[in-house]
């Protein structure tokens, strides 16, 4: 068995390129003994947002803290603590912060997909 705190994984600041005030970390995977998936810890700041994009592989997320909105193939969904959202493959995809507190989030990809 291995335990991780959150707290000693180091944080990546997304800033330009489609997103703005989001920190991804990569907090189970083939890093630490995971080999099939990666789970990805993400807080947006308010007025942030992920790059709007697609990839050919599925995501899955689960919103623990906050509010903020998924923008799935041009259909927005409002998030708050509870959702939790499949992305398919190759849907294109936005996740958008405008409340004013901190949107955090967990999503699991396969390792391609933690580039």
């Amino acid at each position: 068995m291995s335990v991780f705190h959150i707290d000693d994984i180091k944080a990546v600041l997304f800033e330009g390129k489609g997103a703005t005030k989001v920190s991804k970390k990569s907090v189970l995977g083939p890093h630490n003994g995971w080999d099939d998936y990666v789970m990805r810890f993400f807080e947006i700041e308010p007025g942030g947002y992920t790059p709007k994009h697609k990839h050919d592989w599925p995501q899955y997320m689960f919103v623990v803290d906050g509010q903020g909105e998924l923008d799935l193939d041009g259909k927005i969904v409002d998030l708050k603590f509870g959702n939790a959202m499949l992305v398919p493959g190759n849907a294109e995809h936005q996740i958008l912060n405008g409340g004013d507190q901190v949107l955090k989030f967990i999503c699991v990809v396969p390792p391609e997909g933690d580039k």
